[in-house]
């Protein structure tokens, strides 16, 4: 079982020299904050596939007829702030006949 390249021995000795270097008390101190680091980083990535699927899904024929866009550039996610402003614009701009043609 390796690690990154790290061995189960190496592992060892190198636990042995931070318990060497920091003492018992500031051991326990620092593999709480370094579990507490890998936890919050396990947290923020958990959402990570399902973000890149939305980002990188392809555009459909409806999307290019909204706005024209740079290949490659993501697209800015609709908060509900803008849904609400987008809805309050079409309700009070009169519509064009010609252009819903």
């Amino acid at each position: 079982m390796n690690i990154m390249g790290v061995g189960p021995i190496e592992l060892v000795v190198v636990l042995v020299i931070a318990y060497l270097v920091l003492g018992p008390e500031r051991m326990t101190s620092t593999v709480r904050s370094l579990a507490k680091v890998v936890r919050d980083l396990k947290e923020q990535t958990a959402g990570l596939p399902k973000t890149l699927d939305e980002l990188l899904e392809p555009t459909t024929d409806d999307d290019k007829a909204e706005e024209p866009k740079a290949p490659g550039v993501a697209r800015p996610r609709r908060t509900r702030a803008s849904q609400t402003a987008e809805d309050e614009d079409e309700e009070t701009t009169p519509k064009d006949p010609k252009a819903e043609e």
